[in-house]
């Protein structure tokens, strides 16, 4: 009986262990090229969404008027009264009530944001992944410190988008280190990839090399909001995605 029994357990051994085999080579086939390409198409996809990703910080800042009506030009506000930490943005834009740029420096060692005020009474702070337009020219107009009871933060905003900055490093990356940056997002040797964005019809970023002739390509296309790196507004780009 004992004898039996174990034979009927070599057995089951057997069928499980071909079982497994017939799973593993109908699955991770090397020479089946189309399950292949369609895997790391969604897998290199998603990889390049993360390194885009990044986080956006919008405050809506309403400033009441001077008593005196004798206001000043050049305001100046401290990071920390946005409670936002130095290492969560790399840029910072500030516009009117219009939608209009204003003219600002930051001065990282102070954390200091010197903007234009004028007479105008609400103004809208983004931080991001993009580039601060600086102005030097404030720092000698003279300036004076928004104090609190000045103004109120009527809104805030924190969004994760993606950025175009980070797209224009991965663009460099692809162009100079294309093994390496393709070994580092875990891409198999034998399939290649590419990627662009666009606003509308305009390309912003673009990373690509020849195709080979009569090879099979597989593309992915997603609708993405990006935050611009020179003009920090927040816009709609589509992202697409090949592998070969």
């Amino acid at each position: 009986m004992g004898r039996g029994s174990a034979h009927i357990e070599v057995i089951i051994s057997f069928i499980l262990f071909m079982g497994f085999l017939i799973f593993g080579l109908y699955f991770f086939n090397p020479l089946d090229t189309t399950r292949v390409l369609d895997s790391t198409l969604y897998y290199a996809h998603d990889e390049i969404l993360k390194n885009f990703s990044t986080t956006v910080y919008t405050y809506g800042m309403s400033i009441r008027p001077a008593e005196a009506g004798d206001d000043f030009i050049v305001a100046t506000l401290k990071l920390d009264d946005f409670g936002l930490n130095v290492s969560s943005f790399r840029g910072v834009r500030i516009e009117d009530s219009a939608g209009e740029e204003v003219s600002l420096y930051y001065d990282n060692r102070t954390r200091t944001i010197y903007f234009s005020k004028g007479v105008r009474d609400f103004f809208r702070f983004t931080f991001g992944d993009l580039t601060t337009h600086q102005n030097r020219d404030l720092l000698v107009q003279g300036y004076e410190t928004l104090l609190p009871e000045r103004y109120v933060i009527s809104s805030t905003d924190v969004r994760g988008v993606y950025s175009e900055r980070a797209a224009l490093v991965l663009r460099n990356r692809y162009t100079a280190n294309y093994a390496p940056l393709k070994e580092e997002l875990n891409l198999p040797r034998r399939v290649d990839f590419d990627f662009v964005m666009r606003v509308g019809d305009r390309v912003i970023v673009e990373a690509t090399q020849p195709i080979p002739e009569q090879v099979e390509i597989y593309a992915k296309q997603q609708r993405i909001e990006i935050i611009g790196n020179s003009s920090g507004l927040l816009e709609f780009a589509e992202l697409g995605v090949r592998v070969w």
